[in-house]
């Protein structure tokens, strides 16, 4: 490191006039790789008052107040538009620090905090900004597909927008011209990277007897600074380098108004001294701050899902539902996976998943693929929530467990895809940014493909629960597919028609009549006929269960099967009065119906099916709603024909 230069010694000067300190054992130098940061000049203990940083110095929206002059004087900087600084501070306060930050920059020299704001990196010097939102375009290829490149979109988005809003302030400005577009991006990126949480760095925080507060404004600066509506910048404090372990910690001054650095754990001579961010991923710390850190644990990966309003009022209604204070719906819908503990303890192939993604994941994506007889009965059950009561979904709910799984699967697939997709088009790394970018994202595919492999495991488990192969089934342990997995059994199209040999007229009869309508030998290759006929077929056979459940010939062997039946048509009785089922015909071409009305009449003429005191409109009414609500699509092993052995996605029959 290099020594202190002069420029910061005239800021350590200007600090110390204005009731900031740093203590004796405290230094700072100049690192090529780090910039500026402190340094231990001697052995320091814990417990010891590292860097303490006066009201007097900081920089925040408050300082725009006529009500704070005391504690945040604007220090005869021109004052904002008093109607426009009214609205904006109360909707968006830091919007006007940003603003702020920006008339001091133009003030130059003539501005307070000019020995600080001339050690930034400056608005025309691009380069010496680490964060990838200042990287050239060819740097930015290399985040495609990654959580960060998104996120960029959204910040400029963002700042374009809140820009626009606080123009405003300083219309009336000779110089309003000045507070350009990429002023308020390096404004907003100074106090991204810089600044301090407000709720820990304002020591008074405005009691109520602070009497040079009006009374009408107290109560909101109050909030904005309990709520971090705004952030503060301390010049001094902001030296630190960020460390993933906490090893200092804040303490505010009421009598003195500072706020102050502490040390936790004793810092040998020569090292340097580090501050905490907090408990932040490497997405994002390369976002915010331009680097990533070698802790695997920091790897986590996000997921953003798009409800519709009736799948979120739904998880809002669950009783395990608690709103995430201080966060916006948008940040509310985002959530986390997790990379795989690398703890001796852990099992890579632990049975349960769910300890991979963050708190509420499982239960909204239960809320988005309910269907109809799941949606009613989470609506007299508040306590139907995937990760805090599984047991609730080993029963009614086993269809909806094993498609929350399933569509989670699919989404860490689809993320891998689009990783994969967008590397192919890089080319060598040429520079610093695209060497981290590409380790970023390599690293984000290690944890979405280690995630996904614990869901195939986990459903592979599940698949084992095959309606019609019991047999083969019983291998798992019982016991640990009732704590571990709901009870569902699945059926795919193949053993489904397997199954019905049992009943050999109906089984030549239908298989015949698909042969010759297909025009293909027997016995039937499934596999050919699933990516056009897959549901037509699927409709026949449960309009053929249904009947055979209607002339009382379901076999005793399967209990759990004639159960179901006669609970999804209770469960659907008021629907299938309703214009709404039928209509579920209507989604099916003419081609699709006309092999369902084809087959069924010949199937109708064997001996034991018959509708019952039903009409065929009826249970065929019940079979395309119960292909439409109690299917879910995924992967499924062939066990016969040209495919045998493939794993193919298809429509899979649940019953729970």
């Amino acid at each position: 490191m290099t020594t202190v230069a002069q420029p910061i010694e005239d800021l350590i000067t200007w600090a110390k006039q204005r009731g900031s300190h740093l203590a004796p054992s405290v230094g700072i130098a100049h690192d090529p790789a780090w910039g500026w940061a402190w340094i231990a000049e001697e052995a320091i203990p814990a417990g010891s008052e590292l860097v303490s940083v006066s009201t007097n110095t900081a920089l925040s929206y408050l300082n725009t107040l006529d009500t704070t002059s005391a504690l945040f004087p604007s220090h005869d900087s021109r004052a904002f538009s008093r109607p426009h600084l009214s609205r904006l501070g109360a909707e968006c306060p830091h919007v006007v620090g940003n603003y702020f930050l920006m008339q001091q920059y133009l003030e130059g020299d003539q501005s307070l905090w000019w020995p600080y704001i001339r050690l930034l990196p400056q608005p025309d010097a691009v380069a010496n900004f680490r964060m990838p939102l200042w990287w050239p375009e060819t740097d930015h290829v290399f985040l495609q597909g990654t959580n960060v490149y998104p996120a960029m979109e959204a910040t400029r988005k963002l700042w374009a927008h809140d820009w626009q809003r606080g123009k405003d302030l300083v219309h009336t400005f000779d110089n309003s011209s000045d507070f350009t577009l990429r002023l308020y991006e390096w404004a907003a990126t100074i106090f991204s990277t810089r600044s301090f949480r407000a709720s820990l760095t304002i020591p008074r925080a405005f009691p109520h007897d602070h009497e040079e507060c009006l009374p009408v404004e107290e109560p909101m600066v109050r909030e904005h600074i309990s709520q971090d509506n705004f952030s503060v910048l301390l010049p001094l404090m902001d030296i630190g380098n960020h460390c993933e372990d906490k090893l200092v910690d804040w303490k505010g001054n009421l009598a003195s108004d500072q706020i102050t650095l502490v040390n936790l754990k004793s810092i040998e001579s020569g090292s340097q001294i580090y501050n905490y961010y907090g408990d932040k991923s490497n997405s994002e710390l390369l976002l915010g701050y331009g680097f990533i850190l070698p802790n695997p644990r920091l790897d986590t990966v996000n997921i953003k899902l798009a409800p519709q309003p009736d799948a979120l009022e739904r998880r809002q209604r669950q009783l395990c539902f608690t709103r995430p204070a201080g966060k916006t719906l948008e940040q509310e819908l985002m959530f986390c996976v997790h990379p795989i503990s690398s703890s001796p303890d852990a099992n890579e192939n632990d049975s349960d998943p769910s300890s991979l993604f963050s708190s509420g994941l499982l239960d909204l994506l239960s809320c988005i693929v309910a269907n109809e007889r799941e949606r009613r009965h989470m609506s007299s059950h508040g306590d139907c929530c995937l990760e805090h009561n599984p047991a609730r979904f080993n029963e009614v709910l086993g269809r909806n467990a094993v498609q929350t799984w399933q569509l989670l699967h699919q989404k860490l697939q689809a993320d891998m895809t689009k990783l994969q997709t967008t590397e192919k088009l890089l080319s060598s790394p040429q520079n610093t940014n695209q060497v981290m970018a590409l380790e970023y994202r390599r690293r984000q595919f290690h944890v979405l493909q280690a995630a996904a492999h614990r869901l195939s495991l986990y459903l592979d488990r599940v698949r084992l629960e095959n309606l019609f192969d019991w047999q083969e089934s019983k291998q798992v342990e019982r016991q640990e597919a009732i704590e571990i997995r709901p009870r569902v059994e699945l059926a795919s199209l193949e053993w489904a028609y397997e199954w019905l040999r049992q009943f050999p007229g109906v089984y030549e009869t239908i298989t015949h009549a698909i042969a010759d309508d297909q025009a293909e030998p027997l016995p039937i290759d499934w596999a050919l006929l699933l990516a056009d006929w897959d549901r037509s077929y699927w409709v026949i056979w449960i309009c053929i269960i249904l009947m055979l459940r209607e002339a009382q010939l379901l076999p005793a062997s399967c209990p759990r099967l004639v159960a179901w039946l006669g609970s999804l048509e209770r469960s659907y009785q008021i629907v299938l009065q309703t214009k709404h089922a039928w209509d579920c015909e209507r989604r099916y071409d003419r081609a699709e119906l006309e092999i369902i009305d084809s087959m069924l009449t010949v199937i109708v003429k064997e001996p034991l099916i018959s509708p019952g005191q039903k009409t065929l409109g009826q249970i065929k009414a019940l079979a395309f709603y119960v292909y439409q609500e109690e299917t879910i699509f995924m992967a499924w092993e062939m066990k016969g024909g040209s495919s045998a052995g493939t794993m193919i996605d298809q429509s899979i029959l649940c019953v729970s």
